[in-house]
């Protein structure tokens, strides 16, 4: 898999950040809080959330093969937004101005604005999904404590807590490196109950 350059990966932070001035971008720099709005069907609806920092700290972790794929997730946050969103709302309204400003920041520093025609995330088959899942609930709860962590604080858009105790982790959301990590966690979990 290519890496941005350096320069590429540059212009692209910078584009995160111009959109980050505008005071529009106040929906769109955090991850939906829906539990907080009460938006309890948010997660039904929007399949695959993505907001500023996210492609932000994405970027800053070399996680994008390309420019496009950079340009797919910042789209996709107006998309997500339309969507859920009824036009003519505010919200609407500011992820249309929000865009117009990315078309012409991209324009005016030669950054392709052309998409890949599905983000790539080399998706893990189904029965290793299956597998994970499955020893994901025979591990302790010391070893569940870390899965989470992890799942937080390295693929946030994965995890949804549904209420108080209880957290939902969507192993289709989940990058390539995390899901290793997680099998490795848990490897080490069966191990150390087998010693």
């Amino acid at each position: 898999m290519s890496k941005l350059s350096r320069t590429d990966a540059l212009k692209l932070t910078n584009l995160v950040k111009h959109l980050e001035r505008f005071p529009e971008s106040v929906w769109f720099k955090q991850p939906v809080d829906w539990k907080k709005l009460g938006l309890n069907d948010y997660p039904e609806i929007i399949k695959n959330p993505m907001d500023l920092s996210t492609v932000k700290k994405s970027l800053t972790k070399d996680q994008y093969a390309d420019s496009s794929e950079v340009i797919y997730d910042i789209n996709l946050i107006w998309e997500n937004c339309r969507t859920y969103n009824s036009p003519g709302t505010e919200v609407v309204s500011a992820a249309d101005f929000l865009q117009t400003k990315q078309k012409e920041y991209c324009e005016q520093n030669s950054i392709e604005m052309s998409l890949p025609l599905k983000r790539r995330r080399d998706p893990k088959p189904l029965e290793l999904k299956k597998e994970l899942s499955n020893l994901i609930k025979k591990v302790s709860h010391d070893t569940l404590a870390h899965i989470v962590t992890v799942v937080e604080s390295e693929c946030s858009t994965a995890a949804v807590q549904l209420e108080k105790d209880k957290l939902l982790i969507k192993l289709d959301e989940v990058e390539n490196e995390v899901f290793e990590k997680l099998q490795e966690i848990i490897q080490q979990d069966t191990t150390k109950k087998e010693l």
